[in-house]
């Protein structure tokens, strides 16, 4: 067998196979016994559509070209209800409510209005009207809501305004009341958010609300079958669920997440049981709810999301570092489980995969950060000598976390002999309140410094070529990488996808949800001017020394492309290597296949010519 070089090797794993097996799934649902979920496919430009199970057939609700994709906060989320008989939906091209049969069928539309998108439809079945989550854009501001859609009628009504921001519009299952959270800028909802109730009235508005949980991140507000209100909440540090009569878990870990999406769900109820998802250390448990401590359900699998639960029926998203993530089924009286659906079949044999060793090392101030550490792997390669390559991955948020799943990304790298090291900088979800908080007023700095000392550690332990260590990372992990390579002299290279150069200017440019982010990560603007200057990596370019490989979608309103553009132009100046590469009809997140393929061979592609 011949030796092969390092981050040279040959791999089974095309960028055509990651591509294709990167369907994803997001929302769930159980209704009377069936199963549903969305699922994202690049094999048709990204398209969402709404699948149900009843046990024995899978299909879809709807056909080609309907899209099932929010586009409220531009993330989304919570693009499809239930109830009546029908699936309700929002459609991706023009943001308009319509309804198809459960049994699948042609969709009617139901409402539209131009200026309007719609997110976290929920089914108010005592009035027959989808509840939602809209968001007005005019020319002159973008308005956010909570209104009712009357499918009777087809008319909208304002159930509550004024604030800066809604989620969780939910009835309670006698129709009387309704909650809802809301939070004002510079909030995020992973810092403060309020928990309103309010009785409704024979119309169906809701009289004056009051708050019932305020001063911290309220995170899913729900009703029981019951009629029990329940939440979670981190007062006490930990994401952990909370009643009106008080505090109902006492984890150290998390039932909760940042809400970046709507109508994300960690817990679930029936009549019997409260059933939450915890995370700790980056590992996801299912339990049973109690006082005192959790009663955790033992499952194969170490990501779990998207938790719904009917009678005696919970249906989740699951994965494992070796494990594609699937649409399970479990059975809560016994604590079998089956798979309703998988992301993908495995497109090489299990030995080619590289198992994640968590980290936990040294940062600056004395504080530590958290990582998965991946070693190259591949059977067929007869290794030549030397060290690794490393590829440092920045999560984006920057409040995301990485992901215990099978990431074939990940392994696209290792089996061609690089390393990988995904980073939960300070800033991330999982470890607390205190350690997501500890990035505030520190981005660009701690991150930054996680990402370096993470490199480091491994090449004092010895096991990465510290000549040839890189970095890369997306959204604000683009930010982080494109940092690194300004203000450290640690990485050879690095990839920035749709990541931020110039922080004063994604001021103006950004969308309302994250437009007085900066306050909490930086400072505000009028009092903290020179430290978004200083921390730009665009203001300080002459400081960049080493290639730089840019990823942009040209539809991109969260990271617009002028600021790949102009790092782009900065570095053509200067006379550094770079390449740029932008796609039309992405926008933040790639999603098409063709994309997917075409940015990591070119990644790869750029790292092999600099090794050469």
């Amino acid at each position: 067998m011949n030796k092969q070089q390092y981050g040279f090797w040959e791999s089974p794993l095309s960028a055509e196979k990651v591509a294709s097996a990167s369907l994803r799934y997001g929302q769930t649902a159980l209704l009377d016994g069936v199963a549903y979920w969305s699922e994202c496919r690049p094999q048709e430009a990204g398209r969402t559509v709404v699948v149900s199970h009843n046990g024995s057939v899978q299909k879809d609700l709807f056909p080609a070209p309907y899209d099932a994709r929010s586009r409220v906060h531009e993330y989304g989320g919570g693009a499809f209800c239930l109830g009546g008989g029908f699936c309700w939906f929002v459609n991706a091209k023009d943001q308009a409510v319509f309804r198809v049969p459960l049994q699948g069928g042609d969709p009617v539309k139901i409402y539209h209005q131009a200026d309007l998108r719609f997110a976290d439809l929920h089914w108010d079945g005592a009035r027959a009207r989808v509840l939602a989550v809209a968001e007005r854009h005019t020319t002159e501001s973008i308005e956010n809501l909570l209104v009712a859609i009357d499918v009777t009628q087809g008319q909208l009504t304002t159930l509550a305004e004024g604030a800066d921001f809604y989620a969780y519009p939910r009835v309670s299952p006698d129709g009387r009341h309704l909650s809802w959270l809301q939070w004002q800028q510079p909030n995020m909802p992973w810092d403060n958010t309020e928990l309103r109730l309010a009785e409704l009235d024979s119309r169906g508005l809701p009289l004056a609300s009051r708050v019932l949980d305020d001063g911290a991140s309220v995170f899913q507000a729900e009703w029981t079958p019951s009629g029990e209100l329940l939440w979670t909440a981190d007062h006490d540090n930990w994401w952990n669920l909370y009643n009106r009569q008080g505090q109902l878990s006492q984890e150290q870990a998390e039932c909760g997440l940042p809400l970046w999406n709507f109508n994300m769900s960690t817990w679930a109820a029936n009549d019997e049981d409260v059933l939450g998802l915890f995370s700790s250390g980056g590992m996801w448990r299912l339990a049973k709810v109690g006082v005192q401590h959790a009663e955790y359900i033992p499952l194969p699998f170490t990501w779990l999301e998207q938790l719904r639960v009917e009678g005696s029926e919970a249906l989740l998203l699951a994965g494992a570092a070796d494990t594609p993530c699937q649409v399970i089924r479990i059975q809560l009286d016994s604590g079998e489980w089956q798979t309703l659906a998988t992301a993908s079949q495995l497109p090489v044999a299990a030995d080619y995969l590289s198992t994640p060793e968590s980290l936990c090392f040294d940062s600056t101030e004395g504080e530590q950060a958290y990582a998965l550490y991946y070693p190259p792997n591949n059977p067929d390669v007869n290794a030549a000598e030397g060290s690794p390559p490393l590829m440092v991955r920045c999560h984006g948020g920057p409040s995301a976390a990485t992901s215990t799943a099978l990431e074939l990304k990940h392994q696209f790298w290792t089996s061609r002999g690089f390393a990988v090291l995904d980073v939960n900088y300070r800033g991330s979800t999982g470890y607390g309140r205190q350690y997501r908080r500890s990035l505030y007023g520190h981005w660009g700095i701690k991150d930054v410094a996680d990402a370096v000392a993470g490199a480091e550690t491994l090449v004092k332990q010895g096991r990465v070529d510290p000549q040839r260590l890189f970095i890369s990372g997306s959204s604000a992990g683009g930010f982080t990488v494109l940092a690194a390579l300004t203000f450290h002299d640690c990485f050879s290279a690095g990839a920035s996808y749709y990541g931020i150069g110039d922080l004063q200017a994604i001021l103006d440019d950004t969308h309302k949800f994250e437009a007085r982010y900066g306050d909490q990560l930086i400072g505000p603007y009028q009092t903290h001017k020179d430290e978004y200057s200083k921390r730009s990596p665009l203001f300080s370019v002459e400081k960049l020394n080493c290639p730089v490989i840019f990823f942009q979608g040209l539809d991109d309103k969260i990271v617009p492309p002028n600021q790949a553009q102009k790092m782009v132009d900065a570095l053509a100046e200067k006379g550094i290597t770079y390449e740029h590469h932008e796609f039309s009809g992405e926008s933040h997140g790639f999603r098409k296949q063709e994309t997917l393929v075409a940015t990591l061979e070119a990644e790869l592609a750029f790292y092999q010519r600099l090794m050469a």
